[in-house]
C-alpha cells in the first residue's frame, strides 16, 4: 500500500478488497479521508491517488493515517 500510493497510479482499492477484505479497504478509505478532504488526494475509479505534488510532499502523513486505521504499528 505505501509503495502504491507514492505511484501515479494509485492503489486501487478493488484489489485491496479482494486480497485483504472489506475491514482493510474501509480502513484504507478512513485513513485517507483527511486527505481527501484536504484536497491532496483523489478516489476515482475505485483508486485512491495522492495528487501531484502537493500529496507527495504529505504522503508519510497520509501513510501512517491509514496504518493507524488499520492498526499497524500498534503496541
Amino acid at each position: 500500500m505505501m509503495t502504491r500510493l507514492r505511484t501515479r497510479e494509485g492503489l486501487d482499492l478493488g484489489y485491496v478488497e479482494e486480497r485483504h477484505g472489506k475491514d482493510v479497504r474501509e480502513g484504507v478509505e478512513r485513513g485517507a479521508e483527511f486527505a481527501v478532504n484536504a484536497g491532496i488526494a483523489v478516489v476515482e475509479e475505485d483508486t485512491l491517488r495522492l495528487e501531484d505534488p502537493d500529496g507527495f510532499l504529505f504522503s508519510n502523513t497520509v501513510v501512517r493515517q491509514i496504518f493507524y486505521e488499520l492498526g499497524i504499528g500498534e503496541e
